[in-house]
């Protein structure tokens, strides 16, 4: 009887904890859900369709249509569970889905692809000035050694 009993309360913890789990992980798909995170990286591979076709003349366009469309997004969501489980609380979750649920969480996410699109530009020209900036104090040291 006391085996029977302390195995009852074995499987009503673990199941419990699975429980808990299975609580967390509905509010990271949800997260990810209303930030588009699986869909972005859905995205990315369609810009990197081009360079892909590059790798063999032996793939058509019929391969590559094919290919894509074996696509699913859940695999990259079942990726990021963890990642997000090991580093969001509840209680983050929870904030998290209420701000990306309001008006400014919904503006951020339909400006953040234009945005990053247009931050990595100005990087870009920001990383060139640098660049430049540099190059041009080498050609003056190499100058002030003649």
């Amino acid at each position: 009887m006391r085996k029977l009993t302390i195995l009852l309360i074995i499987t009503l913890v673990s199941f419990s904890v699975s429980a808990e789990m299975t609580v967390k992980e509905k509010k990271i798909r949800k997260f990810l859900e209303l930030t588009g995170s699986a869909k972005l990286g859905v995205q990315i591979i369609n810009q990197l369709k081009p360079s892909l076709m590059k790798t063999s003349t032996l793939a058509d366009a019929t391969f590559w249509e094919e290919f894509m469309s074996e696509i699913n997004a859940d695999e990259l969501v079942d990726l990021l569970i963890p990642l997000y489980d090991k580093y969001y609380s509840e209680e983050d979750l929870d904030n998290l889905i209420i701000f990306y649920n309001s008006t400014t969480g919904k503006k951020l996410i339909s400006i953040m692809p234009a945005l990053t699109q247009e931050s990595m530009q100005v990087g870009q020209r920001w990383g060139f000035e640098i660049s430049q900036r540099a190059i041009n104090k080498i050609k003056i040291k190499e100058k002030e050694k003649k």
